[in-house]
């Protein structure tokens, strides 16, 4: 656990886990929760300069190779306390699954834009097989040269920011990954009255459309296995955020409470 400072995190951890600590403190700039409320409002989309200072900055990418959990965690508790409105675990678990999954032409050179923050994805979590959601909510039909998909998304975090949506989708008989570029034809968002201003999430409906036989994402009927180590690394991360997030919370209200004075007196 990082201490009360974000600059300055408990000794436990490494010199080099101490940088990756102070990283997200050092690009966020001078009022990320103001730009939180600007996105979360509508205001304002993602600002991608501090996308690209965060992939320059090595945030993204965090569970490949010999990258792992508890390490990227440490950072996911920063990225809470700056309150940054983008997608960064859902971006995280997609590099992550992209990187284990069989190669395909020009898949690597888009890992490569995800990890250097030139684009972003999103992960449709909340209608995964065997976790929540429905069962149905995406159905996939195999066609000639590749695939058609009808079918709503539930609250799919920044859905209309970012360039790509991991989701999953049924046949008759299996499930499988696909990779969908959100300005695909077919494809429309319904923005979502959000508890959390700092992550808007939007309902996503597909209605026939059409993707190559390069967006699929590993074996046909093969997607399972892959949420359930999906679901393994967006936990621990998102818990890390949120606990960052808390942490802020609780700093700004003993700020606050130091500060006020009541008949003369601080309180």
């Amino acid at each position: 656990m990082l201490n009360d400072t974000a600059s300055h995190p408990s000794t436990w951890i490494t010199p080099e886990e101490r940088e990756i600590a102070s990283a997200v403190s050092n690009i966020s700039g001078p009022s990320p929760l103001e730009r939180a409320r600007a996105v979360g409002e509508g205001l304002s989309g993602l600002d991608s300069s501090f996308i690209q200072r965060a992939g320059a900055a090595g945030l993204y990418g965090r569970i490949v190779g010999d990258e792992t959990v508890t390490r990227a965690s440490i950072l996911a508790e920063q990225w809470g306390r700056a309150a940054s409105p983008e997608p960064w675990v859902e971006t995280n678990v997609v590099i992550e699954t992209l990187s284990r999954a069989e190669p395909v032409p020009g898949r690597e050179n888009m890992i490569k834009d995800l990890i250097e923050g030139r684009e972003l994805a999103s992960w449709a979590s909340n209608d995964l097989p065997g976790y929540w959601g429905r069962e149905d909510a995406v159905r996939v039909e195999v066609v000639d040269g590749g695939f058609v998909l009808n079918g709503d998304m539930a609250a799919v975090p920044n859905a209309d920011g970012v360039d790509w949506i991991l989701l999953a989708a049924h046949d008759a008989e299996s499930v499988s990954h696909f990779l969908l570029p959100s300005k695909t034809d077919g494809v429309s968002f319904e923005p979502l009255e959000n508890m959390d201003i700092t992550r808007p999430r939007l309902n996503v409906r597909l209605d026939n459309v059409r993707l190559g036989e390069s967006a699929l994402v590993g074996a046909l009927g093969g997607a399972p296995a892959e949420i359930t180590r999906q679901v393994q690394v967006a936990i621990p991360l998102a818990v890390s955020q949120s606990i960052g997030a808390m942490r802020a919370i609780i700093d700004i209200a003993n700020a606050h409470a130091r500060s006020r004075i009541a008949f003369g007196r601080p309180i």
